[in-house]
C-alpha cells in the first residue's frame, strides 16, 4: 500500500502590477508637486553667518547693480515701488518685504530702497544673504 504525502502548494507572487502602481504613484505625485520659482533678476547675494527661517510668504523685492528695483520680474521705478508696498500693506498691514540687493550695489542704493519702503508702510524688512561656508 502506498500513501500519498502531502503536495506542497507553491505560490508566486507576481511582481509587475505592483511595479506598475508604483510607477503610477511616482507620476501622480511629480505631476502635482509644486516647484519654487525665483526671480530671474541676475544677483550676487552678501554671504551672512546667521539665518532665521520666515513664517509668511514676504514680497520680494530685487535690486540689481544698478539700483533698480525688480517685482514679480518687473523693473520699477522708486515712486512705483512706493505706492506698490502702500496698496500691498493696505491689504496686509504685517507684510513683510525681503530685500534682495545685489553685493556690488552701493549702500547708499539700498538705503534709498528701504526709504521708499518704509514711506510706503513696510515695518517688517529683511535683507536676504547667501550663507557664508
Amino acid at each position: 500500500m502506498q500513501f500519498e504525502g502531502r503536495r506542497r502548494i507553491r505560490t508566486h507572487l507576481d511582481m509587475a502590477p505592483l511595479i506598475d502602481v508604483v510607477f503610477l504613484l511616482l507620476v501622480f505625485f511629480l505631476l502635482t508637486s509644486t516647484f519654487m520659482v525665483q526671480e530671474a533678476v541676475e544677483l550676487r547675494l552678501p554671504s551672512a553667518t546667521t539665518a532665521a527661517p520666515v513664517e509668511r510668504q514676504p514680497l520680494h523685492v530685487a535690486v540689481t547693480e544698478a539700483g533698480e528695483p525688480h517685482v514679480d520680474g518687473e523693473v520699477l521705478s522708486l515712486q512705483a515701488l512706493e505706492a506698490l508696498v502702500r496698496a500691498r500693506v493696505a491689504e496686509d498691514p504685517e507684510l513683510a518685504v525681503m530685500l534682495q540687493a545685489d553685493a556690488r550695489l552701493s549702500v547708499q542704493g539700498i538705503m534709498d530702497v528701504m526709504d521708499r519702503l518704509r514711506a510706503g508702510g513696510a515695518r517688517r524688512l529683511g535683507v536676504a544673504t547667501v550663507r557664508a561656508r
